[in-house]
């Protein structure tokens, strides 16, 4: 049975702690000395380790661990889609709702809901993302990486201003 956890290593080259800050080092080191590195992993049956995603960014729907990198996989399939960021959103009935940020192909025209049909082909009910939410442009890093952070931000903020 496939489990995912988070990735720990241990070895000369890593680090001893974080300079003057013993909080960040007891928070960063366990008590053999592993790295929590915040990655999470699942190992397969010849041993390799497959990452499926970052601790921080887990989505958890009523319960239910989702892995924003497996929804994106699935949306960055989809033929109108340029590019794709998948957060969680604070959700009365679901504790956490999964919210598609996406940017289509020029020209493009495709509904939310069609995005949602397209994943609930592939993907279990509970990983098809809530509320899709179309964007002129992601913010990016100034090496032009998604600033995933100020993203999920964003949205959230948006999610609920649309409540009210």
């Amino acid at each position: 049975m496939e489990s995912v956890g988070e990735i720990v290593v241990r070895g000369p080259g890593v680090m001893r702690g974080y300079y003057r800050e013993p909080r960040k080092t007891s928070d960063s080191l366990d008590l053999d000395g592993h790295f929590r590195t915040g990655d999470l992993g699942m190992e397969d049956e010849e041993g390799y380790i497959h990452l499926v995603g970052r601790k921080k960014e887990v989505i958890i729907p009523s319960g239910s661990n989702v892995y924003p990198r497996e929804v994106e996989d699935r949306l960055q399939s989809h033929p109108a889609i340029r590019e794709t960021m998948v957060a969680g959103v604070p959700d009365e009935l679901l504790g956490e709702a999964i919210c598609a940020c996406v940017l289509l192909e020029e020209g493009a025209i495709v509904t939310g809901q069609e995005i949602q049909d397209w994943c609930s082909v592939t993907l279990a009910d509970y990983k098809v993302p809530d509320v899709v939410r179309f964007m002129d442009e992601f913010p990016l890093t100034g090496t032009g990486k998604v600033q995933r952070g100020e993203l999920s931000r964003l949205i959230r903020v948006a999610h609920a201003e649309s409540k009210t």
